[in-house]
């Protein structure tokens, strides 16, 4: 039971006792370069300096490329088995199961975090004929999966099929892992997967080597052929270019499920909460760090200044204020009520402005907003696609939108004229 790597899969496990291999081989090649150095400079003899720098500048490129190479080995054979490892103890005060229509649908949310900046990431879980879609990959620690198994003996429904509707980095990274822990799962994924370096995904680790089909718009080609009805769900797929020296495909698929009218997203848009998420509560000291001194507040050290670094009172108060700011800095990376300056960050944490409650509000009073990085940088280079996508999405009748991270938005659907989302 003292073996951390007790949990793993025998693939993974042998990947891990792979590195040691790969290390040994890595030495070996280096030992025989090194001896047929050796060897070519006793059968040349003395030779010119700038020959002989050549022959050093060589050796050294030579040295790069195997460190790269070892790099490439590394990470090929240690991620799937970090990604297959057993979840820690405390995963499960991070993971937190609700429904959000009785029997039908289920929200499975987890911590997402860079440093304090910590939100939620949620796996969508739906309740269909001949069994559950898990949509939006999380990744599956032994807490998740114990909640999966939770929602299959309620609805008497194994896990029929993983749905991986965007190529954004931080859900496909789950795809793999996930659909191991349910090998019988048919796996349907956005077509226009990516990774850089170029290496394929499934190498990475990242993307299992059995995808059942791609996702497409339910109207469209290969959309015809799912094994769901479209009385259940059905399908509208954004498929664009980002813009750049070399174009990065973007690709998103809304999800409409029919029986509880709700549409499901990934990034298009989010619901913002005044309080935050409950699987964000159940470890609040990261909110607590960037609430950061309150006007009237000292903070746990009663002679502290207005900016020194403490933790503060963990009150109701200064975990909305630290939520707020946590929206603000996932939302635009480097907001205007924020201090840009690293040495003062590094020394007191992020120092805040005046303003940064109204900007709060203006995000959080709609009941959708769109990203504010996922607009300038994603939809309005691509604008007319993006409208055309939206107004297919808008025909169907959704009476709350389920995206991947955030709040659920009750009560949001289409215009009754049959315009665009409000």
């Amino acid at each position: 039971e003292d073996d951390p790597w007790a949990g793993l899969a025998g693939p993974a496990r042998a990947r891990t006792r792979a590195l040691g291999g790969a290390l040994e081989a890595l030495g070996l090649i280096i030992t025989s370069v090194a001896s047929a150095v050796g060897s070519q400079r006793e059968e040349r003899g003395a030779e010119g300096v700038e020959a002989a720098w050549r022959r050093i500048l060589r050796i050294l490129l030579l040295q790069i490329l195997l460190l790269l190479l070892l790099l490439v080995v590394v990470l090929c054979l240690l991620l799937p088995a970090v990604a297959a490892a057993p979840a820690p103890a405390w995963a499960s005060a991070e993971e937190e199961l609700t429904e959000v229509v009785r029997g039908q649908v289920f929200s499975l949310e987890q911590q997402l975090g860079v440093f304090d900046v910590v939100v939620n990431i949620r796996m969508t879980v739906l309740a269909l004929r001949d069994g559950l879609a898990l949509v939006n990959p999380v990744a599956p620690t032994r807490e998740c999966v114990e909640l999966v198994q939770q929602v299959s003996a309620r609805t008497g429904k194994g896990v029929k099929y993983i749905l991986l509707p965007t190529t954004q980095v931080e859900h496909k990274v789950n795809l793999e892992p996930l659909a191991r822990q349910f090998p019988e799962a048919q796996v349907w994924a956005v077509a226009s997967q990516w990774s850089f370096p170029p290496f394929p995904l499934s190498l990475l680790g990242l993307y299992p080597k059995r995808i059942t089909g791609f996702l497409a718009s339910s109207d469209e080609g290969s959309g015809r052929d799912y094994p769901w009805s479209d009385q259940e769900l059905q399908v509208k797929l954004l498929d664009i270019a980002l813009p750049g020296a070399i174009p990065t495909p973007f690709q998103e698929a809304a999800i409409y499920h029919v029986p509880s009218k709700s549409l499901l997203v990934t990034d298009a848009v989010v619901s913002i909460g005044q309080s935050p998420p409950g699987v964000v509560l159940s470890e609040p000291r990261s909110l607590l760090k960037i609430a950061g001194a309150l006007e009237g507040d000292g903070g746990s050290d009663p002679g502290a200044g207005p900016t020194d670094l403490v933790l503060q009172a963990d009150t109701p108060r200064n975990r909305r204020a630290g939520w707020a700011k946590t929206v603000l800095l996932a939302l635009f990376l480097s907001p205007s009520t924020v201090s840009k300056d690293l040495n003062e960050y590094l020394e007191k944490g992020f120092q805040w402005k005046e303003g940064w409650e109204a900007t709060f509000r203006a995000v959080s009073s709609p009941a959708l907003i769109v990203s504010p990085l996922v607009s300038e940088l994603v939809f309005k280079p691509q604008a007319q696609d993006v409208r055309t996508w939206v107004d297919e999405v808008s025909q169907w009748p959704f009476r709350r939108v389920i995206p991947a991270h955030f709040a659920v938005a009750e009560r949001a659907g289409p215009k009754p004229d049959g315009g665009r989302h409000r």
